[in-house]
C-alpha cells in the first residue's frame, strides 16, 4: 500500500484538497483494492476550515519523521505561513521522507523552507518574475507541474491533480493513471508524462507533439500510420519521429502503441467485454494479436489480468 500525508495548512481550498486525494481514491476505485491510503494532517491535529467554510477532519497532527511521501495543500498565505516552527519540521521531514512536493501556495512555503534549491519547480507565472530574485536558487518554471527528484510541485488546484495523476504513474503505472485521467474525463496530453520518463510533464512546449497526440488518442480504434500521422501535422515522417524523441524520449510509433494498450488494459478493468471486442476498439484485428502485444508490454495475458475471465 501507498500512504501519501496531506499537510492542510491554513486558507487552503476545498478543491484544492479534493484534487489531491480523489485521483488516489478513483485509482483504489479502478484497481478493486486499497493500493492507495491517504493521511491528512494539520499543524495542531485539530481539522482545517477551508476557505469555502467547509471543515474537513483530520487524521492527527504533522508528523515530519514518518517514511511516507508528504504533499503541502495551501492557497493563500504564501510565505507568512512558512514559520520558523514550521520550517524546522519541514527540515526534519526533508530527511525522513521520499518525496515532498506542495500545491498551489504550498509551493511558496517550500520555496521559503529552503527544500527547492537547485531544483525546478513550478509556480503561477504571474508570480515567476517577481519571486525569481527571492528564490535564485529555484529554478522557477511556469510548466503547470513539475516533479523533479524527490520534489513534486504544482502551480493551482488544477495542476494538483495532474501532478498526482503523475505520482501514479509514479507508483504503479501510466496505464492506470491513464485510467484515472479518463475517469475524470480530464485530457491525458495535459495530465500524464510518457513512459520513458511518466513523471515529465508534456503537451507544454511541442504543439506539434500534442498534436499528433491528441489525434492519436482520436484514432486508438482506427491507428493511423505514422505517414498518416505526419500528414495530420503537416511534417515529414523524419521531422515527425525527431520531435517526439527531443519532446518524449520515445518514436510516434511507440506513444502510439503505450495509448492502445493503455486503453486495453482500462477496459479490461473496468468492462466485463470479451477480449475480441477490447482488441478491436483498441485497432487489432484479433484477440491473439492484442494478447501478444499486451504480454509483451505488461508480462501477462489479458486473461491474466483479469484473474483468468475471458
Amino acid at each position: 500500500m501507498h500512504t501519501v500525508e496531506i499537510l492542510l495548512l491554513p486558507q487552503t481550498t476545498l478543491i484544492l484538497a479534493s484534487n489531491l486525494i480523489e485521483p488516489l481514491r478513483a485509482a483504489n476505485r479502478i484497481l478493486g483494492e486499497h493500493l492507495f491510503d491517504w493521511r491528512l494532517s494539520s499543524l495542531d491535529g485539530e481539522s482545517v476550515t477551508t476557505t469555502s467554510g467547509v471543515v474537513l477532519a483530520t487524521d492527527g497532527r504533522f508528523e515530519p519523521k514518518l517514511d511516507i511521501p508528504l504533499l503541502l495543500a495551501s492557497s493563500y498565505g504564501g510565505a507568512a505561513l512558512c514559520t520558523p516552527a514550521l520550517r524546522r519540521q519541514l527540515a526534519v521531514a526533508a530527511m525522513h521522507r521520499p518525496l515532498i512536493g506542495a500545491a498551489d501556495g504550498g509551493v511558496v512555503v517550500l520555496a521559503e523552507a529552503g527544500l527547492l534549491k537547485g531544483r525546478r519547480a513550478a509556480f503561477h507565472a504571474e508570480d515567476v518574475e517577481s519571486l525569481s530574485p527571492k528564490y535564485a536558487e529555484v529554478d522557477l518554471s511556469v510548466a503547470r507541474w513539475v516533479i523533479d527528484g524527490d520534489r513534486a510541485t504544482a502551480r493551482g488546484a488544477a495542476p494538483a491533480l495532474e501532478m498526482v495523476l503523475a505520482l501514479i504513474a509514479r507508483w504503479h503505472d501510466r496505464a492506470l493513471a491513464e485510467a484515472v485521467a479518463r475517469l475524470f474525463d480530464y485530457p491525458l496530453s495535459d495530465a500524464v508524462g510518457d513512459e520513458a520518463n511518466p513523471l515529465r510533464p508534456v503537451d507544454t512546449r511541442d504543439d506539434l507533439v500534442a498534436l499528433a497526440m491528441r489525434t492519436m488518442n482520436e484514432h486508438l480504434q482506427d491507428p493511423l500510420s505514422v505517414e498518416q500521422l505526419a500528414a495530420v501535422v503537416e511534417r515529414p515522417v523524419r521531422s515527425l519521429h525527431a520531435r517526439f524523441v527531443r519532446e518524449l524520449g520515445i518514436s510516434p510509433q511507440l506513444c502510439y502503441l503505450q495509448f492502445r494498450m493503455g486503453r486495453g488494459r482500462q477496459l479490461l478493468l473496468e468492462t466485463d467485454w470479451p477480449v475480441a471486442d477490447i482488441a478491436q476498439r483498441c485497432g487489432y484485428n484479433s484477440s491473439g494479436s492484442f494478447s501478444r502485444a499486451f504480454r509483451l508490454r505488461y508480462g501477462q495475458a489479458p486473461t491474466q489480468l483479469r484473474g483468468g475471465k475471458k
